[in-house]
């Protein structure tokens, strides 16, 4: 059996410190080995991370603040602690991190899956990375690279649908998929998940279905919980995400009483009915105010905070901050409804769209993702210039069925009107790209990665999970089409699927 080591000669002792990775540095195998041989030469990625090296505490008990530098394809890695200087002063051999990386990585997703961190809001689950910090004691961020590796394994687990890495801290959407228990849950046990834009059908149905914008056990009150019993008892069958929402599907129930609740929700009965029903604690209900008042603040603040985070609005120039106790975004103390009204409808012209537009109940912009997607999608409509070259989502398969990814490719045409264009990649032009789905813009002068590539300037923002949907979707999207071409003719082909060869 051959293993390496570090032989020291006579030493009475180990001499171990504390050492906590602030930042995972990834480099390309030859820069790795480059590195590992000429450890005292100066080096660009040492001198762009100075802040997060250093040493605290007592002489003989320093806990030291390091870099984890490590290759691509590299199992082992090394901790570098530079204390000020341009090259590696201290530096420690970690034989086998990447190993012990994933496993950290898959405990702490454990430990945040338990629900002990963040917040639930808007069908969200919203985690600070200080609240990470606190609980795990893990220094994550959304550029430090553990963060990333974070939301990957997070990414890789059945009952998580999405994960969207923000400034501040993560936020997830989660699935209940099916399993042995499924039988023993019913419609009023997963209104405790907060669901939002939450569609409902019978077994025994698939026809059109009312988007629900919110459903969880503070809707009803005691009134509507007692007029609505047989529908809060039906069992769960199935949780599915939907075109318009998430699927819900149950059974034990009358199909028609499942149609007549998601109507009744959506304000389809007499005005009486649904303020006897449906509770909201913002509306007097002696006077029949509005009740959309919470899901309206709840839009408006969500839609500027996604606004000053892509545009990089300076932190001392917002109306909004992540509070990690909460997992949630409120307006900063002091702020005037100047301000907020002023931000606000900032945020709306980017998304060219009118506060009753977007403040429509039903409409998919309750969740973030969809705000960035649109935010993204009109910022873009200006920011891409004809022959440049991005990375984006290939929404054709390349190398055959299946084979869906990042790809490389240069704009032809933007369509401002559809938010799409027209990119030609190596072998043909993709049309009709959705305009969200490209990803950045390459550029020689960028070292670190960004969606695990080199040379990439994220557009607006980096993504990684949202990229990774939009992956799926593409492809679920590129069957559908070809099984319906298919269906239609069987010499259709490639032709009757807009490829262009």
């Amino acid at each position: 059996m051959k293993i390496k080591g570090m032989m020291m000669r006579k030493e009475p002792q180990f001499k171990l410190h504390e050492c906590s990775i602030e930042k995972l540095v990834v480099l390309s195998e030859p820069e790795y080995r480059h590195f590992c041989t000429k450890m005292l030469a100066d080096y660009d990625f040492i001198v762009e991370n100075k802040e997060f090296m250093y040493a605290e505490g007592p002489a003989g008990r320093e806990r030291y603040h390091c870099l984890l530098v490590m290759g691509e394809d590299s199992e082992d890695g090394v901790l570098v602690e530079s204390e000020g200087a341009d090259y590696a002063r201290y530096v420690a051999y970690q034989p086998n991190i990447k190993s012990y990386l994933r496993e950290q990585m898959r405990m702490a997703a454990d430990d945040i899956l338990q629900g002990e961190m963040g917040k639930q809001a808007d069908g969200s689950w919203l985690i600070g990375w200080d609240d990470i910090k606190e609980h795990l004691d893990i220094t994550v961020s959304r550029t430090n690279g553990i963060g990333q590796l974070l939301v990957e394994e997070l990414n890789r687990r059945e009952e998580v649908a999405e994960v969207i890495a923000t400034e501040d801290g993560i936020e997830m959407s989660m699935i209940l998929a099916r399993d042995q228990n499924a039988d023993m849950m019913d419609l009023f046990s997963v209104m405790g998940c907060n669901l939002t834009g939450v569609c409902l059908q019978h077994e025994k149905e698939n026809g059109n279905m009312e988007v629900i914008a919110t459903l969880n056990r503070d809707t009803l009150t005691a009134e509507g919980r007692k007029e609505w019993k047989d529908i809060l008892n039906a069992k769960v069958n199935a949780i599915t995400p939907g075109s318009a929402g998430i699927l819900v599907t149950l059974s034990g129930c009358e199909a028609q009483r499942i149609s007549d609740f998601a109507g009744m929700l959506a304000g389809h009965c007499q005005l009486e009915e649904y303020e006897c029903w449906v509770r909201d604690e913002n509306r007097n209900y002696a006077q029949g105010e509005s009740s959309q008042k919470t899901d309206s603040a709840a839009r408006k603040i969500n839609l500027i905070a996604t606004y000053e985070e892509l545009l990089g609005i300076p932190k001392e120039q917002r109306v909004t901050h992540y509070f990690g106790d909460y997992g949630d975004h409120f307006f900063n103390q002091g702020v005037t409804e100047e301000e907020i009204s002023k931000a606000y409808h900032k945020a709306l012209d980017v998304i060219e769209m009118e506060d009753m537009e977007f403040q429509e109940p039903g409409n998919p912009y309750v969740h973030r993702g969809e705000v960035i997607a649109r935010m993204r999608d009109c910022l873009l409509q200006k920011e891409l210039k004809q022959g440049e070259q991005v990375l984006f989502v290939a929404t054709q398969p390349y190398g055959g069925p299946g084979d869906f990814a990042f790809r490389g490719g240069i704009v032809e045409s933007v369509d401002t009107w559809k938010k799409t264009c027209s990119v030609r990649s190596d072998f043909f032009t993709v049309d009709d790209v959705p305009l969200h789905y490209v990803l950045g813009r390459y550029n020689p002068d960028i070292r670190e990665k960004h969606y695990g590539r080199e040379c990439v300037e994220p557009l607006f923002g980096e993504h990684e999970a949202l990229a990774q949907q939009y992956l799926r979707e593409a492809e679920e999207d590129w069957n559908e089409r070809w099984e319906e071409s298919e269906s239609q003719s069987d010499g259709m082909g490639m032709h009757g699927m807009g490829m262009n060869l």
